[in-house]
């Protein structure tokens, strides 16, 4: 779903009815190459460096099962497109096997979800127990109609820390758009429909045991449609499929933290599209270093993306002060000693959240590892 607008990056099911926002450019992501994992191992030669994580090549990202609301379902089934013939026959499998299907989802079993939280830290992205059932022969078989976390993750970011807060932004508004209609759809079909009351990471017996719900739960939340799943996800498709702009707002409007988000969305593209470092600017006390043959080894917002700060480069950044602008020290570096701090550096150093404003003296909160968010987080 390439494209030159935001617009573009979402499912047109209901890209279609947000607002001008998503008619703002799009953000490419280069550093991140599906077809050549960035994030296997290559060697040194490709910029590899010591405490690196890596995935496996078969498995790359795609040890997520996504969660895929009834609508997404409904569209995959109604796409007559051949190539998409294995994602609805592995689709159709997960529904037969009733285990995290509902009215509004097509999920992940509840077991799953309890080992992803476990093991999302170590095993994301080399662990074949989290593998996702719809990924066929290295490719996604349901990618047209993907999810939120799929939609959104990147292992490597072009605009560093700033392009992944914006991405992580998107994910939150898309997912919760998605839990919205979800929501409206399955009403919209059927009034009697529920969903199952078992809490997140509580697992019933069934799912210890890798089996189904029990018969009389799973009735009780699809009534009528129970062995028309199917018919019912297709029902949901039309109904959002249809929707008016108003509509749509409406039922976005219900959902409070929605328009909350799409403002910290609006806010974390323009970071990107317009980055204005601030004048006072020092190193990140939260860097953590590590020396490597011509420089330093650093992660500054994330345990998958390892950056290289020559030698030369740490000694000029060590000299920024908390109470001297940047402008200033650089002025004085380039009058002292001819050296150049080239404007593109400087906001790529600033994007990455290699260079920040001075904070007040306090505990360093280095972000752990996160590979690809659940929903909700």
């Amino acid at each position: 779903m390439a494209g030159s607008t935001l617009r573009d990056a979402i499912p047109p099911v209901y890209g279609r009815l947000l607002g001008p926002l998503f008619d703002a450019p799009a953000i490419p992501e280069p550093r991140a190459t599906c077809d050549d994992c960035a994030m296997c191992d290559k060697g040194p030669a490709a910029g590899a460096v010591a405490g690196d994580t890596f995935f496996s090549p078969d498995l790359k990202c795609c040890t997520y099962h996504p969660t895929l609301p009834n609508f997404l379902v409904g569209a995959l089934f109604a796409d007559a497109d051949p190539a998409l013939h294995e994602g609805r026959r592995r689709v159709r499998a997960a529904i037969a096997r009733r285990a995290g299907v509902s009215p509004e989802w097509v999920g992940p079993p509840r077991k799953y979800r309890v080992l992803l939280e476990a093991g999302r830290v170590r095993g994301f992205g080399r662990a074949r127990a989290l593998v996702c059932p719809y990924l066929d022969s290295g490719r996604c078989s349901i990618w047209r109609h993907r999810e939120s976390v799929c939609s959104t993750f990147y292992c490597k970011y072009a605009g560093g820390a700033k392009g992944k807060a914006f991405w992580m932004a998107q994910k939150h508004v898309m997912a919760g758009v998605e839990a919205a209609l979800a929501r409206w759809a399955a009403r919209a079909v059927d009034p009697g429909l529920r969903e199952p009351e078992v809490p997140l990471l509580e697992l019933t017996a069934e799912d210890l045991d890798d089996l189904p719900p029990r018969d009389a739960e799973y009735a009780a939340c699809f009534g009528a449609w129970v062995g028309r799943e199917e018919e019912l996800y297709v029902a949901c498709h039309e109904r959002v499929a249809a929707m008016t702009r108003d509509e749509f707002a409406s039922v976005i409007e219900a959902a409070e933290p929605v328009a909350s988000r799409l403002v910290e969305l609006g806010v974390h593209h323009q970071a990107l599209a317009q980055p204005s470092p601030t004048p006072l600017l020092v190193l990140s006390p939260r860097l953590r270093p590590t020396k490597v043959d011509g420089g330093y080894a650093v992660r500054p917002y994330s345990s998958y993306d390892a950056l290289v700060i020559s030698d030369d480069l740490h000694a000029v950044l060590s000299e920024l002060r908390p109470d001297v602008p940047a402008a200033e020290t650089f002025a004085r570096l380039e009058r002292e000693h001819g050296v150049v701090m080239p404007p593109e550096l400087l906001l790529e150093l600033w994007n990455h959240e290699i260079l920040v404003p001075p904070e007040a003296p306090g505990p360093a909160s280095p972000d752990p590892a996160s590979p690809v968010g659940a929903r909700g987080t």
